[in-house]
């Protein structure tokens, strides 16, 4: 039970080319963060603007059923 597994022994880290390789990748991915997070930025101000837009609409419809009933009532 005291005893692990044995893993083998890694030479990559001898490689000139793993540091730059790991460094572009880390870049990148902070880049895609970033884009990602603008992209639901741009969404969530996209669904803001429609459900304004919407209650605009209902706000314009309320009131032209309200004039609508008004001019119904008879004038005496």
């Amino acid at each position: 039970m005291g005893e692990g597994i044995e893993l083998p022994e890694s030479h990559h880290q001898d490689h000139p080319l793993v540091l730059p390789v790991s460094i572009t990748i880390s870049i990148m991915a902070v880049f895609v963060a970033g884009a990602s997070l603008l992209g639901h930025r741009a969404h969530t101000e996209g669904l803001r603007l429609e459900t304004q837009a919407a209650s605009r609409w209902t706000q314009y419809q309320a009131r032209a059923s309200g004039f609508t009933k008004l001019k119904r009532l008879p004038t005496w």
